[in-house]
């Protein structure tokens, strides 16, 4: 099968998903469950996903200076 529109499907979640601040957990269960994937292999992939596009989203956050370790700081970028 071809899973080329998997791949790109995926990508389109993960941009608009953290754009917004998450992860797309559910967008990625449901994508992987039309490809007839086992469900056993589904859960570990759609958690491996939303933990990358998370954790990308908040290394960028934190580079960006969007937060500072005192306490209540939180810059917010409008």
């Amino acid at each position: 099968m071809d899973y080329l529109w998997l791949c790109t499907a995926f990508f389109g979640v993960a941009v608009l998903y953290a754009a917004a601040g998450f992860g797309g957990g559910s967008s990625y269960l449901a994508l992987l469950a039309l490809t007839g994937i086992p469900p056993g292999t589904i859960r570990p992939i759609a958690l491996l996903c939303n933990l990358v596009v998370t954790g990308t989203a908040s290394r960028q956050f934190w580079a960006g200076g969007g937060h500072s370790l005192a306490a209540g700081s939180t810059t917010h970028h409008y």
